[in-house]
């Protein structure tokens, strides 16, 4: 399949590998060739001009003849760049390599400032037995050519900078002068002093003269304010400001009431949409056939032709039911109408997303038009937005709902294309001590929490191929439960055998039997 540049590059398969046999792993590449690669993992992306940055994580691939890396996947020491003004295949994508001075994190928040053309990284975890690094904010600006340069970046204010709790796993979204970061899990990988669920949001503002970085306690989106694996979208012509949507994810109970059985799930049926500028927090009830609970999906939108905007969750998954999945739901504004794409699903994923070019995608407009969306999904009425209160500013639910504007759209997102997306077939055995496609699966003593094996288990009824999968897997965990009290650990951690997590994640090739 040719990737163009009118499709979204950065959708990034979430699992893991079983180690086989023990090879060097000093051979492991951040760009393996296209015979060893097998997946990437924890990855964030930003698009800055006409390249697809990716930062962070590690990559899974075979060395030395095939064998596995003694561990699952190996962290990267470089930012990685693709050339979006250029068609190419995933086999033989061209990969450029900047070298990065900063650590090397998992699941961390990127903010993009494309008035500078830079990002900047916060939070996330550290990689295996690494500690977290110091509190340093750390810039890549990039060279116009798929390269560019790190550094730290003292803003003002640094000093509470330093002392906000970094976690990982939280929601993050930039808007033009600004990034947010909402909830995030803190642990031990990811701050010396691990609190736990992190209630609220964070803003960061690029250009602010006194006080960069500040704290905001409305969280209306869960009961404590906090939020974990979830994603959010800024829709930059709702509302004098745009607006930030809200999708999915988990919430946590702080303090010692946290357990398996109070650990929640925010609701697709019911958008929380926030002003970036003056804060106000509105509640926007949706119809049509929403998302059913879940976290780690990814969420890109564009606007069409026709002045409606799409947005698309695509994949993510459901510890409490042992589900990942493989399906495309569309929000549509400005009737907030929800319609599942209809295609049988063949390679359920976690993954994350980055929107690239906002161009016309006749693929898309495919997808939409066979069956899966016309005229009725995308005219839809109007819904009337409840202002949730937060101690400011006034109800204006013209700036959620809108009119109404009919017609069919040519959808304006940039693919769902991915970057690396699938891992590539194997068709050779290799040794294992375990026989039998069942003996790849076993669940999690609690299968409840935020999951942090390298990838959620698939449902009971689904076997898998064991030529990458087999082998006993230790738990790698981004901490272990000897470090985090327990009422500052994810539900998951109350279980009390040992966890044995492998890839739910397929190739796509073949269905699941």
């Amino acid at each position: 399949m040719m990737v163009s540049r009118s499709w979204l590059a950065a959708l990034l398969a979430i699992a893991q590998l079983s180690p086989v046999c023990r090879a060097d792993d000093a051979d492991a590449l951040d760009v393996p060739s296209a015979d060893n690669y097998l997946r990437r993992v924890f990855a964030r992306a930003s698009v800055l001009g006409d390249w697809a940055y990716f930062d962070g994580g590690e990559v899974s691939q075979y060395i030395d003849n095939g064998k596995n890396t003694s561990r699952p996947s190996s962290p990267l020491s470089n930012t990685l760049s693709i050339d979006l003004s250029k068609s190419w295949k995933p086999a033989d994508v061209a990969i450029k390599q900047t070298q990065k001075g900063a650590q090397n994190m998992m699941r961390q928040a990127i903010f993009t400032d494309n008035s500078t053309s830079s990002f900047y990284i916060w939070g996330g975890f550290a990689s295996y037995t690494a500690d977290p690094p110091a509190a340093r904010l750390w810039k890549f600006r990039a060279n116009g050519g798929g390269g560019g340069s790190w550094s730290t970046d003292l803003k003002p204010g640094n000093d509470f900078f330093t002392r906000l709790t970094r976690s990982q796993g939280g929601v993050y979204v930039s808007t033009p002068d600004s990034g947010f970061y909402f909830g995030g899990y803190s642990d031990a990988k990811s701050d010396p002093n691990p609190e736990g669920p992190v209630p609220g949001f964070l803003q960061f503002n690029y250009t602010a003269t006194d006080q960069a970085w500040t704290n905001h306690t409305e969280a209306p989106y869960s009961i404590y304010g906090t939020l974990v694996g979830g994603s959010a979208h800024y829709v930059p012509n709702y509302g004098p400001n745009g607006l930030i949507m809200i999708f999915g994810g988990r919430s946590h109970v702080i303090g010692s009431g946290q357990s398996n059985s109070n650990v929640g799930w925010l609701d697709f049926g019911s958008i929380h949409v926030m002003d970036p500028v003056t804060k106000k927090w509105y509640s926007q009830k949706t119809s049509g056939n929403a998302p059913g609970a879940r976290m780690w999906h990814c969420t890109v939108g564009a606007q069409s032709r026709n002045n409606t905007y799409e947005i698309f969750v695509f994949g993510g998954t459901n510890m409490a039911n042992r589900e990942t999945y493989d399906e495309v739901h569309v929000l549509s504004l400005p009737g907030f109408v929800w319609k599942k794409a209809d295609y049988a699903p063949t390679s359920p994923r976690d993954c994350m997303a980055k929107l690239a070019n906002v161009e016309y995608s006749e693929g898309v407009e495919g997808l939409m038009k066979s069956g899966t969306a016309g005229s009725s999904f995308f005219s839809g009425s109007g819904f009337d937005s409840t202002p949730v209160d937060s101690g400011s500013g006034s109800s204006n639910t013209g700036a959620i709902a809108g009119g109404v504007v009919g017609g069919v759209l040519g959808v304006a997102l940039v693919g769902l294309a991915a970057f690396c997306l699938m891992r590539r077939r194997k068709h050779k055995k290799l040794p294992t001590e375990e026989t039998g496609a069942a003996a790849a699966v076993e669940a999690p003593a609690h299968p409840h929490g935020m999951e942090q094996a390298y990838s959620p288990n698939p449902p009971p009824s689904t076997t898998m191929a064991p030529s990458e999968l087999h082998g006993e897997y230790r738990d790698h965990s981004p901490y272990s439960a000897s470090e985090v009290p327990k009422t500052m650990r994810p539900p998951e951690m109350d279980a009390q055998g040992p966890r044995h997590f492998y890839a739910a994640e397929l190739d796509g090739s073949e269905a699941r039997r």
